[in-house]
């Protein structure tokens, strides 16, 4: 029990990186991507205006770009909106630019030409415009920017969550206090996990052949730690009022260190002795 002194230290160290981690940094970052992919969910441009290729955003709309400058314009137009079974309309523009409203993103065509070509006369009206907004957001399936999850929700806010936390992420009182007693949990168990292999490689004498044994056996304990882990968070989450469920692999992990520490100091704990065995093999012996 005294040489696991060290490994203590070693794995409150560990413990405290780990609390920054999961409770600042973790969820900082994870908002952080959550944002930026969403902003090139947004980002129509990135997502289908590609130069030189016709490109279908949805059925019955083809367009086609034959350039786009670094500037952002949109150089020689193509678009064909054949969704009206009544009619045709093809524009082709000069140049064309994409603009953000709040209604969604709009193709700003400058210098252009409509053509309408009826279905049922087969006649063509022709119009020329200087510019002519087209509602390209109506034509792209956009998904809406939904509310953060608990993984991007920092722990201060799980402490006493708000009514607004909870109509923004989806979530009950319960399952945001268990995700701040995850997070709780995944940092104690690197103390955990530190003692547990340090004990394990202190059972047993010296062997010419190494100590593989011991650490087969600290990796397949690490496994067991693992699978109580994910077993017990399963389980805390369709019973939320098993809130300390989440400690249970760390508990799991001290209660295996300590009858590790505990065998060390008595490696004969589960076998006779040898001066008891060479007592019997005195007394075997006929006078």
């Amino acid at each position: 029990f005294r040489l696991a002194r060290p490994m203590i230290y070693f794995g409150l160290i560990v413990s405290g990186l780990m609390m920054i981690l999961v409770h600042f940094l973790v969820p900082i970052s994870t908002a952080t991507y959550a944002e930026r992919r969403a902003e090139l969910a947004q980002n129509v441009t990135a997502r289908f205006l590609t130069e030189g290729r016709f490109m279908s955003p949805t059925d019955g709309v083809t367009l086609y770009i034959r350039n786009i400058s670094a500037a952002g314009e949109l150089q020689d137009i193509f678009l064909s909106d054949t969704r009206d079974p009544g009619e045709s309309v093809t524009y082709t523009a000069k140049s064309a630019y994409l603009v953000r409203t709040d209604s969604g993103p709009q193709l700003v065509m400058v210098v252009g030409l409509a053509q309408v070509l009826r279905t049922d006369s087969q006649r063509l009206v022709t119009t020329t415009f200087d510019n002519f907004a087209f509602d390209i957001g109506a034509l792209i399936a956009i998904k809406p920017t939904t509310g953060r999850s608990l993984n991007a929700v920092s722990s201060q806010e799980l402490v006493w969550p708000t009514a607004e936390l909870l109509a923004e992420t989806g979530a009950t009182p319960a399952l945001a206090r268990l995700e701040l007693h995850s997070r709780n949990g995944q940092a104690l168990l690197a103390l955990a996990a530190s003692l547990l292999g340090f004990a394990t490689l202190l059972v047993g004498g010296f062997s010419r052949f190494g100590v593989w044994r011991q650490i087969v056996v600290a990796i397949a304990l690490a496994i067991v730690i693992k699978f109580i882990e994910t077993a017990t968070l399963n389980i805390a989450r369709t019973q939320t009022a098993m809130w300390m469920l989440p400690y249970g692999s760390i508990v799991a992990g001290f209660a295996m260190t300590w009858f590790l520490l505990f065998w060390s100091g008595r490696p004969y704990l589960f076998r006779r002795k040898p001066q008891a065995r060479a007592m019997d093999e005195d007394r075997a012996i006929p006078a």
